[in-house]
């Protein structure tokens, strides 16, 4: 009988064809391309975000013949719709913030660090098209 003990101790003690396959590898291995979708998020995000803000700042141009009482309008609604996509962008960069802080918690939240990194240039872009839609212009 202690021949098979033996057996099986060294069986057990025995490397395996899996070891590489210790959690922690596959933990990293899952984690070690997790950054790239925050990164270009970011690097979509923070062009896109000037650009917006040059959009709606060429968009005060659009009453230069306008009479006193709608130039007034157009410039009170501009106020208030660049104060919105202002504090609107809290959104987005709330979002990205996300995205680079979920990094840390691994796979477990890979599936929400995409669409939260994939979706903030998209909210800038709605942002941007609120407030202008947002604006009272002149017929």
């Amino acid at each position: 009988m202690t021949a098979t003990t033996d057996t099986a101790t060294a069986a057990e003690t025995s490397p395996s064809d899996d070891a590489d396959t210790s959690p922690s590898t596959v933990a990293e291995a899952g984690t070690s391309r997790a950054w790239v979708a925050p990164a270009i998020a970011t690097a979509v995000s923070v062009p896109l975000t000037y650009i917006c803000f040059i959009v709606i700042a060429i968009a005060s141009m659009a009453c230069p013949d306008c009479l006193d009482e709608q130039a007034a309008r157009f410039h009170d609604s501009l106020d208030i719709a660049f104060s919105a996509y202002q504090w609107g962008l809290l959104v987005p960069l709330a979002m990205l913030g996300a995205s680079w802080v979920l990094l840390g918690a691994g796979r477990r939240h890979a599936g929400l660090r995409l669409p939260l990194a994939a979706m903030a240039p998209f909210v800038i872009v709605l942002l941007c098209l609120g407030c202008l839609a947002s604006l009272d212009t002149p017929s």
